[in-house]
């Protein structure tokens, strides 16, 4: 959704987030359990207007390109394909 938004996101690096954020390009990928990397990563952002913007804006480009029923159908037909050799 930040992403969506314009907006760079900062997330733990487990589950789907290392998917869904392009460390250092679209957000900060942080340990899930180290404040010291979430105070970093907000600091980092807070400080750093334009890497802010650069992120908001290469996010808000990763979904309109990447997240879009046209690019999903695309996926998914090229794993039908491979699961058909």
């Amino acid at each position: 959704e930040a992403n969506a938004s314009g907006l760079p996101v900062i997330a733990g690096n487990s589950g789907g987030a290392g998917e869904a954020v392009q460390n250092g390009q679209t957000g900060l990928l942080i340990r899930p359990d180290s404040a010291e990397e979430l105070a970093t990563a907000v600091l980092t952002l807070l400080k750093d207007v334009q890497k802010r913007q650069q992120m908001g804006q290469a996010g808000r480009h990763w979904v309109e390109t990447e997240m879009n029923w046209e690019r999903t159908a695309q996926k998914f037909i090229e794993l039908l394909d491979q699961t058909s050799e």
